[in-house]
C-alpha cells in the first residue's frame, strides 16, 4: 500500500478478530491534496497483496509520531481497540 500514489505515512497494526485471531488495521495519513477511500484502497489491495495481508479496515488520520519522527504504535492500538470494542457493542451480530 505504500506505493499507492496518494499514500504519504503507512502504518499497520493487529486487531482482535473473532474468526481468524487477528486481523490487519491500516492507518493511513493520505498526502495533502489527495482524495482516497476505503473501498478503493481495498480494491488496490486486491491487485497487489495476498488475501490475508489484506487490511480488514482502513483508518484515514494524522499518525502520531515521536519527536524522532517514528509513528507511536501503542497510540494506534489503543485508539483501534477502543473503536473496534465500540463497534461490538453497538452490533450484537459481529
Amino acid at each position: 500500500m505504500q506505493v499507492h500514489s496518494l499514500t504519504e505515512t503507512i502504518d499497520v497494526i493487529a486487531l482482535p478478530d473473532q474468526k481468524w485471531g487477528e486481523v490487519p488495521c491500516a492507518f493511513i495519513d493520505l498526502k495533502e491534496i489527495a482524495t482516497a477511500t476505503g473501498n478503493g484502497l481495498i480494491a488496490f489491495t486486491k491487485e497487489h497483496m495476498a488475501g490475508f495481508k489484506r487490511p480488514g479496515k482502513i483508518v484515514f488520520k494524522d499518525l502520531p509520531t515521536t519527536s524522532t519522527g517514528k509513528i507511536r504504535k501503542y497510540g494506534l492500538r489503543r485508539q483501534a481497540r477502543a473503536n473496534s470494542s465500540k463497534t461490538n457493542q453497538q452490533d450484537p451480530a459481529a
